[in-house]
């Protein structure tokens, strides 16, 4: 049976937590990647595999948060977001166990397949879909309001779902993942890394991991690729998420920006990959197994190449985060019809929207 450890921190949190892992996520060695850059100790943690339904490791948040939602009796879940947010399908998904409709406000990215084939999956799941267009800031500024206006006029007894569920509840599941990971080594699966690497986006994960160290007095050095827009990603989002978990799990420890290893990997762009990444994703695909993603794995897997190249670290233990679900890039939608034509002017169906 699975171990959630958080618990033994607060009890109380499990009344208003539901269980969507059935187990610890894998661990282990990644032999054959790591040979390519002549380092011998690099380590998985298969956050991908938190769910056969919809995997990543957005189950954490979703474990906690759709918990609250049930909790509190809501009759539906309202959230903003990019369109192709992988967040979005993974709350599609996994909203259906807790049967709590679910209805998200897009705004406009840069969109890539990967997230196109993130919103079809969304919404042959049963999310409800309203997307604005005309561009990044003007489709934002949209969404924003009729999302803000839904929540307090149409929608009074809504369950309000964070961006990327990125939230003092959604950040105790990552929490709970370190302290899983921690198990983990002590039943000498993998050995203690020293450097934990995992991207950063709306801030959640990393803010939960980092917690969870300072908690535990881990030595060890927890890195975060950034791989969203400074304005969402930094160290000041981090840190106040962060220091909110302390606070919640009784710490007097607080978080410090010094201690925030927040890096970029050149210029950084959402749903964009960057360098060698189509190279990079043949690689670890062929090797491992491992299906990267171009908004975040990646970038992830690009920085982390380069700490496994350095001389100085040639006898480090890492630990690489694997974050990313693929199972709307499987190919299991493609001969589902998903959409009717549009209903109002404000709302913009994908199948106008991939014409």
């Amino acid at each position: 049976m699975r171990s959630v450890p958080i618990f033994k921190f607060l009890p109380e949190l499990e009344s208003q937590w539901i269980s969507l892992i059935d187990k610890a996520t894998p661990v282990y060695q990644l032999k054959k990647f790591s040979s390519d850059f002549n380092h011998s100790k690099l380590y998985v943690k298969r956050e991908d595999l938190t769910s056969e339904l919809y995997g990543g490791n957005k189950v954490r948040n979703l474990e906690f948060l759709l918990g609250q939602a049930k909790y509190r009796g809501a009759d539906n879940i309202l959230s903003l977001a990019p369109l192709g947010s992988n967040f979005v399908a993974a709350l599609a998904a996994q909203a259906q166990k807790v049967e709590i409709p679910v209805k998200c406000y897009h705004f406009e990215p840069h969109l890539s397949e990967q997230m196109i084939k993130h919103a079809y999956y969304s919404k042959a799941v049963g999310a409800q879909l309203k997307t604005y267009r005309g561009g990044y800031l003007p489709s934002l500024f949209q969404s924003t309001l009729h999302f803000s206006s839904d929540v307090l006029f149409n929608h009074q007894n809504s369950f309000v779902m964070p961006t990327g569920g990125s939230s003092l509840s959604g950040a105790m599941g990552h929490v709970n993942a370190f302290l899983e990971m921690l198990e983990q080594v002590e039943q000498d699966e993998i050995p203690c890394p020293d450097y934990l690497v995992v991207g950063a986006g709306t801030c959640g994960t990393i803010a939960g991991l980092l917690a969870a160290k300072i908690l535990t007095n881990h030595p060890v050095n927890i890195v975060g690729v950034r791989c969203v827009d400074k304005i969402i990603c930094n160290k000041w989002n981090i840190s106040r998420l962060c220091n909110q978990v302390l606070t919640s799990l009784g710490s007097d420890r607080r978080i410090k920006f010094s201690e925030i290893n927040l890096v970029d990997n050149g210029a950084v762009k959402y749903g964009q990959a960057d360098g060698d990444a189509v190279n990079l994703m043949k690689s670890i695909s062929h090797s491992e197994g491992i299906s990267l993603d171009t908004t975040y794995t990646t970038k992830v897997v690009s920085y982390l190449t380069k700490l496994m190249s350095r001389a100085d670290l040639k006898n480090a233990n890492f630990l690489y985060w694997h974050t990313f679900s693929n199972v709307a890039m499987s190919g299991v939608l493609k001969d589902i019809r998903l959409l009717n034509s549009p209903t109002s002017t404000d709302s913009m169906q994908l199948s106008v929207l991939l014409k």
